[in-house]
């Protein structure tokens, strides 16, 4: 073990933690949309924010930390993230929220406004 990154195991297992608890509510969210479940909708908004927060959380670490629980956070990003990794990089929850959120307000039955 490097001793400039004493933390790097427990950085790798909490990344690791975090990418398997995401990936599970991913497939419950699934699951609930492949039966147009409403909470689906719900599920998939809360994990994509939270997912949002969690790849924004990483640089803000990195920059506003020091020393080896900053070096420890740094090199464990790519090992850490294995499931959510490609998602990540690629954009996905930022552009599965936006597409998700628009079509359900197009599928969504109008409701009336004239009734109170």
């Amino acid at each position: 073990m490097d001793p400039s990154m004493p933390y790097a195991e427990q950085a790798f297992l909490v990344r690791t933690g975090i990418s398997v608890v995401f990936l599970l509510v991913q497939v419950v969210a699934g699951i609930h949309l492949i039966r147009l479940r409403q909470s689906g909708i719900r599920i998939s908004n809360v994990l994509f924010m939270s997912m949002i927060l969690y790849f924004l959380a990483g640089p803000i670490l990195f920059l506003t930390g020091s020393g080896p629980i900053r070096d420890s956070i740094a090199v464990t990003t790519g090992a850490g993230n294995i499931g959510i990794g490609l998602q990540l990089i690629t954009g996905y929850p930022v552009i599965a929220l936006i597409v998700l959120n628009l079509v359900h307000r197009k599928l969504r039955p109008k409701q009336d406004v004239t009734r109170t």
